[in-house]
């Protein structure tokens, strides 16, 4: 299935592509950790602030996460392999994390930059080790030849 494929899929058959396979594990996984993400840097703002942030993230993240989780799936085997990576990688976490960013400027999080920070490359492993084990592979496969290179 190609890439293009899999986002009329999307488009098309929403009930069944997302909501039949929204994955309980992503939602549940995603907000207990980033909830956690945004407690931690948010801390230093005092511990009302930092509940605020890790409520907030915790809600929006058991909401949407599933949803994530059920396109990162979908595009798991398309192919080409380098243009479905780049879709789950870039496209849906600028998505994601753009909804994040709204709904933390709504609430007023105080250290809402290290949040997203942390939140971003915490997508970027979970996505490359979770839902897509090509990729992982592909990346400890070029780290290994990295390190058995001339010193």
């Amino acid at each position: 299935m190609t890439v293009y494929r899999v986002l009329r899929e999307l488009m098309r058959r929403p009930r069944e592509m997302l909501l039949h396979r929204w994955n309980w594990k992503s939602s549940l996984f995603s907000s207990v950790l980033r909830a956690l993400i945004f407690l931690c840097a948010n801390l230093s703002a005092g511990w009302r602030a930092a509940s605020g942030a890790m409520l907030a993230e915790f809600v929006y993240r058991a909401i949407t996460a599933g949803f994530y989780g059920a396109i990162t799936q979908a595009f798991r085997n398309a192919q080409p392999f380098w243009a479905a990576s780049l879709t789950a990688l870039v496209l849906l976490p600028l998505v994601s994390h753009s909804l994040e960013l709204a709904v933390h400027l709504l609430r007023g999080t105080p250290k809402i930059v290290t949040s997203l920070i942390s939140s971003v490359c915490f997508t970027a492993i979970s996505t490359l080790f979770i839902c897509m084990p090509r990729g992982a592979a592909l990346w400890l496969w070029a780290l290994e030849q990295n390190r058995s290179g001339p010193i």
